[in-house]
């Protein structure tokens, strides 16, 4: 799924005028949803966060720049050798990871340090394992530390983390704007376990279950759109582009 979410990212990656305006479209599909809506995090204990995540530069370089001015809110992350690393080069562009850690065994001080070394690490090290950043509780701790230091509680959160379930998705450029969609990135086996990325019949509308997250994309937009764009096919999937 994080790959994947990346991977539309820069297939759709552009480059317009800096002064280009960006709006968000209300997506028809989206609108027609309605989601189980997860206010607690005692019910899921920040589940989706098991897999850690990938994030453009831009991203990680925040983070790192954050994680290191304010040492005594991250005390959890002295447990590994590093947060963050370069995973990877995809096309011509570098992804960085968020490291995973487990109770026990090799992944306890990083799973992906560990399968580097070449370790090997058990499915039910995988299974059980976290994003470094995640509490126990399950709270994401750069989120609590943005609150704490008076900053937006998003502010230095990866965007597949605050936007999840959500995707952006770059719709063209109509009269000098740039548009972009959010759609549902349904479709991942492991999505039926999430709470809050249930369909539910009975649940909210998508436009109240994600109203904060819809507005702060809208309020991201303009300042770095680039990091927002992927092209997407009439069913939601990454499309290629030449």
């Amino acid at each position: 799924m994080l790959r994947r979410f990346l991977s539309g990212i820069l297939r759709g990656r552009r480059t317009p005028a800096a002064a280009t305006p960006a709006e968000v479209d209300d997506d028809g599909a989206l609108a027609g949803m309605r989601f189980h809506v997860c206010s607690n995090l005692a019910d899921c204990r920040g589940i989706c966060c098991r897999r850690g995540v990938q994030m453009l530069e831009s991203d990680a370089l925040r983070i790192i720049a954050f994680v290191e001015s304010h040492p005594a809110h991250f005390s959890l992350l002295q447990r590994v050798e590093a947060p963050l690393y370069k995973a990877e080069i995809l096309q011509g562009i570098p992804v960085y990871s968020t490291e995973v850690v487990t109770p026990d065994g090799p992944g306890r001080t990083g799973v992906n340090r560990a399968q580097r070394a070449g370790v090997t690490v058990s499915e039910e090290d995988r299974k059980r394992g976290s994003c470094v950043f995640r509490y126990p509780d399950g709270r994401c701790s750069l989120q609590v530390a943005a609150v704490e230091l008076g900053y937006h509680k998003w502010e230095f959160k990866p965007k597949p983390c605050w936007l999840f379930p959500l995707q952006p998705a770059y719709a063209g450029d109509r009269d000098g704007v740039r548009h972009f969609r959010l759609r549902f990135a349904g479709g991942h086996p492991d999505f039926a376990d999430y709470p809050c990325a249930r369909l539910d019949e009975s649940g909210l509308p998508a436009g109240e279950a994600f109203a904060e997250e819809m507005a702060y994309f809208r309020q991201q937009l303009p300042g770095a759109p680039d990091d927002f764009v992927s092209v997407v096919d009439a069913d939601g999937n990454p499309a290629e582009t030449s």
